[in-house]
């Protein structure tokens, strides 16, 4: 499902958008661009094991004899871990382990932040998100293109605590799946999955727009039914974005009842 426009119903009928902008970062500092930490050592901790420094709230677990950190509390405990498990360590001690990933990155002459977790980059959508995350635009690391791109995108988001997963389309409109059986049918994975917070998820704007990726019928659509979208002036008439129109396959296509024509 990766690069289909998936965007729309959310569990209600909750239509309202947040149009607050994007996170720029000019703010942060002027990074070299390079990736990890340069001292290149590995750990003497265990893997598994959580650390932090006496006065930062930030927490890492060592992996590989790297040291990852996690990102967010709703990250820490959707991995099961338990604060009473955490190591203080000097700065000293932390200095000298090797970053196991970047965390915080933008592109050379872009002004987006995209944080990295497990190997996928998910963009900051607005400055209020990433101050809510309590991050530090200092932390944010200037990175050439190549050095993005060797992350995937992200593309599936959860709240956390919830059970509902949403696939994110390039224009940041968000489209909830129907169903595990929907999800599988795209090869997709839960370990892919950004959990984000609440702040986050209400960010991203719903539609309710769909198209089968082999047709150009447009439909609305609302819980499992569908309406065909006659003309492009039906279209216009509801105030509807072509930017969230959504490309979908068959299985998921099929799961919606149809249900008439929108006049």
């Amino acid at each position: 499902m990766k690069e289909l426009s998936l965007i729309s119903e959310d569990s209600g009928d909750n239509e309202d958008t947040n149009d607050s902008g994007d996170a720029d970062g000019d703010e942060g500092a002027d990074n070299d661009g390079s990736t990890g930490n340069d001292s290149g050592q590995t750990s003497s901790y265990p893997d598994g094991t959580l650390i932090k420094l006496p006065d930062n709230p930030k927490i890492y677990v060592i992996q590989d004899g790297e040291k990852k950190w996690i990102s967010t509390p709703e990250v820490f405990e959707q991995l099961g871990y338990q604060w009473t498990a955490v190591t203080t360590v000097s700065k000293d001690t932390l200095g000298l382990i090797a970053d196991y990933e970047d965390n915080l990155i933008r592109i050379r002459g872009d002004y987006k932040v995209y944080l990295v977790v497990n190997g996928i980059r998910r963009h900051i959508p607005n400055p209020a998100v990433f101050l809510g995350y309590g991050f530090d635009w200092n932390d944010v690391r200037d990175v050439e293109s190549s050095v993005a791109e060797k992350y995937e995108s992200a593309y599936l988001i959860k709240e956390s605590g919830k059970d509902d997963v949403y696939f994110v389309n390039s224009a940041g409109a968000r489209k909830l799946i129907p169903n595990m059986d929907i999800f599988n049918s795209y090869g997709d994975k839960m370990k892919d999955v950004q959990i984000v917070s609440a702040e986050e998820m209400i960010s991203y704007p719903i539609s309710r727009l769909i198209r089968l990726s082999s047709d150009n019928n447009v439909y609305f659509i609302k819980n499992s039914t569908k309406k065909l979208i006659p003309t492009p002036d039906v279209f216009v008439k509801y105030g509807f974005d072509w930017s969230h129109v959504v490309n979908i396959n068959q299985a998921e296509f099929d799961f919606y009842q149809d249900d008439g024509t929108l006049e």
